[in-house]
């Protein structure tokens, strides 16, 4: 449990550090509730986590490039990351040193805390339902690996990836940067690629996959897409 939280602190320490090293702004409130908010679901998640699937954040611990994961997820998967780093970066530095002066309306800046707390929120639900969400993705044949179709995954085939959808909008949303809200479009694409190759790579290894796709229409957002 120690580890799980330690592991919940570390993560929000260093959405802290993208978010507000660049800009030096140490006194910037609207930052400070997200970085806060960060930590009150991962650490709660993480709680929950483990009482539900003990081995899963070990897994995710993990370096995100591991043997008999497909190269094009090696990639996505460092692009994506590094990506999202990027946004956050480049929203602090568009509302604390670039000014740039472009209306923001007040409802849509709520609106993104929201999405930002409920999309961080839903990955946590969907990291307590499955055991086998780990970071990366490939057939995880020596633990069992079967398809996880109860909870928040009878509503999306990847409510995970539609948590951080959420998050990454909500974010610059809430900081009232209409730059960060466009460049979260850039990880999203990527989240968005790399899911479509991970579904191939379940159809073709997971027995049962196929048929839970069927079942399941939605990949992100019911009845959308």
């Amino acid at each position: 449990m120690a580890r799980a939280l330690f592991s919940a602190l570390f993560s929000t320490i260093l959405f802290g550090a993208a978010l507000l090293g660049p800009t030096g702004a140490w006194s910037w409130h609207r930052a400070w509730v997200l970085v806060g908010i960060h930590l009150v679901v991962h650490g709660g998640g993480a709680v929950r986590i483990v009482r539900a699937n003990p081995s899963l954040l070990l897994e995710r611990a993990k370096l995100p490039v591991q043997p008999g994961q497909p190269l094009p997820d090696k990639v996505l998967l460092l692009a994506c990351m590094a990506a999202y780093a990027a946004e956050l970066m480049l929203t602090g530095l568009d509302r604390r040193h670039w000014h740039w002066d472009v209306a923001f309306p007040p409802m849509l800046a709520w609106l993104g805390l929201v999405l930002f707390t409920l999309g961080w929120g839903l990955v946590m639900r969907a990291l307590e339902t499955n055991a086998f969400a780990t970071t990366v993705v490939r057939h995880q044949m020596e633990r069992g690996h079967t398809v996880v179709d109860g909870g928040v995954y009878g509503v999306v085939r990847h409510p995970m990836y539609a948590g951080l959808v959420a998050a990454w909008l909500g974010a610059p949303a809430w900081l009232r940067s209409p730059l960060g809200v466009g460049v979260a479009f850039v990880p999203i694409g990527l989240l968005a690629v790399r899911l479509v190759l991970e579904e191939r790579v379940l159809v073709q290894a997971l027995p049962g996959y196929a048929d839970y796709a069927t079942r399941v229409r939605s990949r992100l957002v019911p009845g959308l897409w």
